[in-house]
């Protein structure tokens, strides 16, 4: 029984039939929904608002105190003041929004709550916590709680029917349904992937049908129990799937002028887009039982972006890591959809006063495109067109306030925004499919909630999803762009994609920055093919501010004259992929006008690296390499190859029979040796062939045993050719690092992650750093005090990219850019030397390593330590001509060493040779290149 009708029905058996209650139940809906308007933004504290706010909540139910000597507020319970108290009926709560923000948050108020109950005498049945956005009814007679947000309200009447003294019912809160669904679906999708290896296409049509009817039915498209009906004479034998379902499809894709009378006479034309093919597929019993427990939710309470969830849970996790797909929950969508859509248009709405104006605006909502390139299952363009359909129903009221004609007269003479504006591109089949299927639904649940005439069948094509690589297709013409693009890191693009298709990249777009991650393409695609002025809103990994990835996009969007306006510069993903993104919005090749909000908060403007940077001279140029920092600075080795490595227990077994390998085994240092080992010493070892040919690896018989077992097999699995080919060797030998610090008795290192920026000297002792380390190859302790001191650490979180919640040393962006002194005075090296003395007396008597020192510095501790910096810090600013260096902000530092940065490298801008860093660090990884080439082939 609709949702409705049982409402009524409870209504009549409870009061008398003639007292309109059936037109109450609706004046409740329409002054929630005004409520929902008037208190959606409210921001301010509990005090100064929760009084209007209740009184208006209990206003909407016929609630009204109109002798100011009885209001229900600061009611003293004797046990502590309650914010509102109606006698026998609730007790409320309320909180401020900015203090309790989360449902958790409003949880953790329920002792306060039950307190005010107690002191009450235990007779109020109700208790609600509220902070102005979400509501908690808790149900004092059996200890339940149920979550309403102020925007579900309207649609929520009966969790509130206790105010009316009357039974509530409480709707299972849609998370958790979806939730359930998802998996109850998710997992039969799966068993027939499983089960039907070579009907890949017929399976996920059959799914995809399945769901479409689960829903159809709750939702009014279907008759009620049309599909549950089916699946339970499967269930019980009557039938099988292959020909009932078969059948109920195949009349969903009958003209009306074509039925024939029978069990599914009633069933509506839906045309062809889902059930023009109807594949006969044959369930097994587990398989039933999973439809049938999926047919007993509540697929009302399901929303579309379910589909997203399930999509994600039937996807393997090779399958997800290879085409970079991650879920994205409502929450970071809205954090687009926001500032991408519904601000400009809200602003547009809140302008017009006229019959005119509305007509006007509606008409050019009726011709607003959004697309979203990398639309997955659909969750950006359902959650657009949800909020675009309420804006719409806000239009038809105010059109119909102002002509006086009725809700249907206004739609009958406006028409609607139709769901073939939503465009979508998807590299896989099902999923763009999955986005037809969301959509088909947001629309039947528009047309319920806000009473649209709107047709709903028959389904439309949807013609602008597609399936296909955004990158390979030309963009259509749309008025904004919103989405979610793949998260695949520049070093796995081959690994995820290819050869063929890595390749492919590298021609199709010559320009881009190769060191860049896979999501930087849609930005070139963006300026490619999006017109001047539309809005785009991307979620993106956190390196599109950092670096390479940086130069590879949002420099270039800010170049070809967009801006930023809107960002959040890093924040944890709120699915279940361990990552951190960004969140950018910006205008395609125009300058913006409004307000400008970074991390939520009001800023003059953002920088392409997510921050505010105040106005400087020639602060466009980004830091240039400087040609005498270049070829000092390395990666370690890449091994691709755990049997390389060697445990110092395996090293003497290995060595004890064959004395020879000896000469092939070398210290292996990692970044955590250098972070945690108390002399920042290397605890294993690494067999190390160089770059040495098969024929002289081979004679040393038991390294060349060991790593042919372990690491061959690994390698043939590999994409790169180079890597299967030459197997014995590392995947990157860094030939040109083994040249430049070969003569060298000591090296500087530092760990390319670290939660604190340290550097330290090491011995070098053929020493082989791994690619978690980067190599200074210098010995002197003047050059390691300058790196140590505020001058690097604060250029360093400049320049640098984040891994997890650590900073990545770049050698290229970090040590290429950074102007060191061009004299030093002595005293620097003596003040490094008193601080590695210090930190090596500490962590050899705590057994400890660098990262705890830092720790206990940073907490307060090691007085003499933080002084010792302090006077290094001064000794390297004298170096620079500059005093006070304690007195300076980050900020003045950083702009000092960009200046002196532009004024070595003004050279390079003025012969016009390389102008922009993405040009400089190619040719400057090209040198790198050939240094490596020529480096030393020592062996042995």
């Amino acid at each position: 029984m609709p949702k409705h009708q049982a409402i009524l029905l409870r209504i009549s058996q409870q009061i008398p039939k003639d007292n309109g209650m059936a037109k109450q139940y609706d004046s409740i809906q329409q002054n929630l929904a005004h409520l929902y308007t008037k208190w959606k933004d409210y921001s301010k504290n509990e005090r100064q608002g929760y009084q209007t706010f209740l009184t208006d909540f209990f206003h909407c139910f016929g609630i009204t105190f109109d002798d100011p000597n009885k209001l229900p507020f600061e009611e003293n319970t004797g046990k502590g003041f309650a914010d509102a108290f109606i006698k026998d009926i609730v007790i409320v709560e309320m909180k401020d929004k900015n203090k309790i923000k989360t449902k958790a948050d409003l949880m953790e108020v329920l002792p306060q709550a039950l307190r005010y109950w107690e002191g009450k005498g235990k007779h109020v049945p109700y208790l609600v916590l509220c902070n102005f956005h979400d509501f908690i009814v808790h149900d004092t007679r059996d200890g339940s709680n149920h979550h309403i947000k102020l925007a579900e309200l309207e649609n929520k009447v009966d969790s509130f029917t206790f105010l009316l003294k009357l039974n509530p019912t409480f709707v299972p809160e849609q998370e958790a349904v979806s939730r359930k669904s998802a998996k109850l679906m998710g997992e039969m999708y799966q068993s027939l992937k499983g089960r039907l290896k070579n009907q890949d296409e017929e399976v996920d049509l059959f799914v995809l049908q399945c769901l479409f009817c689960l829903f159809s039915e709750d939702i009014g498209y279907l008759p009620s129990q049309t599909f549950t009906n089916c699946v339970r004479r499967i269930k019980d034998g009557e039938d099988n799937s292959a020909n009932i379902l078969s059948t109920l499809f195949k009349m969903m894709d009958e003209k009306d002028s074509h039925r024939k009378k029978g069990r599914f006479e009633n069933v509506r034309y839906f045309n062809g887009p889902l059930f023009r093919k109807r594949p006969e597929i044959v369930l097994k019993d587990d398989e039933i039982e999973l439809l049938w427990q999926s047919c007993q939710m509540d697929w009302k309470n399901v929303r579309p972006e379910i589909f997203g969830a399930l999509f994600e849970s039937s996807q393997s996790k090779k399958a997800r890591h290879k085409d970079g797909m991650h879920f994205t929950s409502e929450v970071d969508i809205m954090k687009v959809v926001k500032p991408c859509i519904l601000d400009p248009w809200n602003e547009e709405f809140s302008k017009c006063k006229t019959q005119a104006e509305f007509r006007d605006l509606h008409k050019r909502l009726k011709s607003y495109r959004i697309l979203d390139p990398a639309c997955g299952s659909g969750n950006f363009l359902v959650v657009a067109y949800r909020e675009l359909k309420a804006l719409e129903a806000r239009i038809f009221m105010e059109y119909k306030r102002i002509s006086g004609e009725s809700y249907n007269q206004v739609q009958e003479s406006l028409e609607w925004f139709p769901v073939t504006n939503m465009y979508g591109i998807e590299i896989n089949a099902f999923p763009s499919f999955l986005t037809r299927v969301s959509l088909w639904i947001s629309k039947k649940l528009a047309k319920n909630q806000y009473k649209f005439t709107e047709p709903d069948l028959p389904l439309e094509e949807l013609k602008h999803i597609i399936a296909a690589d955004a990158l390979e297709v030309k963009w259509d013409d749309v008025d904004v762009v919103v989405g979610n693009p793949p998260y695949i890191g520049c070093k796995k693009i081959r690994e995820a994609r290819g050869n063929t298709y890595f390749k492919w990249l590298s021609t199709r777009f010559k320009d881009h920055n190769k060191m860049s991650d896979y999501c930087t393409y849609w930005f070139e695609k963006v300026l490619e093919d999006v017109k001047p002025g539309v809005r785009v809103g991307l979620v993106c990994t956190k390196t599109v501010s950092q670096t390479n990835s940086r130069v590879a996009s949002l420099d270039k969007v800010v170049k070809n004259g967009g801006e930023i306006f809107n960002a959040i510069s890093i924040q944890k993903w709120s699915g279940e992929a361990a990552v951190h993104v960004s969140i950018v919005n910006f205008t395609n090749k125009s300058k913006y006008v409004g307000e400008r909000l970074l991390n939520g908060k009001t800023v003059p403007s953002i920088s392409t690296r997510l921050k505010v940077e105040k106005a400087r001279k020639g602060s466009a140029v980004e830091a240039r390499p400087i040609p005498e920092n270049t070829n000092k600075a390395f990666v370690g080795i890449m091994v691709n190859g755990m049997g390389f490595i060697l445990s110092d227990e395996e090293r003497k077994s290995l060595c004890a029979n064959d004395t020879e390998s000896a000469k092939t085994i070398k210290p292996f240092l990692t970044g955590e040796d250098i972070l945690h080992n108390p002399n920042q010493s290397p605890s294993r070892w690494i067999i190390d062939f160089q770059d040495w040919p098969l024929e002289d690896a081979s004679k040393f018989k038991g390294s060349f045993a060991r790593v042919k077992n372990l690491v061959k097999p690994e390698r043939d699995k590999k994409n790169r050719e180079r890597h299967k080919k030459y197997w014995w060797r590392f995947a990157e030998d860094r030939m040109g690092m083994r040249a430049a610090v070969e003569k060298l008795d000591k090296i500087i290192v530092t760990p390319r992650v670290s939660k604190h920026p340290i550097f330290c000297m090491i011995e070098n002792k053929n020493t082989l750093p791994s690619d978690q380390v980067v190599v200074i190859a210098s010995d002197s302790y003047a050059v390691l005090g300058t790196m140590q001191s505020r001058f690097h650490v604060a250029w360093y979180h400049h320049q640098c990219s984040t891994f997890g919640t650590g900073l990545r040393y770049t050698n290229s962006t970090v040590f290429e850019t950074f102007p060191f002194p061009e004299k030093y005075d002595p005293s620097i090296a003596k003040c490094m030397k008193d601080i590695e003395t210090y930190r090596e007396k500490v962590c050899s008597e705590n057994n400890s390593g660098l990262t705890s020192l830092y720790n206990s510095l940073n907490d307060g501790g090691h007085e003499i330590l933080k002084k010792l910096h302090e006077k290094l810090d001064e000794e390297v600013g004298k170096s620079y001509g500059l005093k006070n260096v304690k007195s300076r902000s980050n900020e003045e530092i950083i702009e000092f060493l960009l200046k002196e940065n532009l004024a070595r490298t003004s050279h390079i801008a003025a012969t016009g040779t390389e102008d922009v860093s993405s040009r400089v660090l190619s040719k400057a990884k090209k040198t790198l290149e050939k240094a490596e080439k020529k480096g030393t082939r020592k062996r042995g």
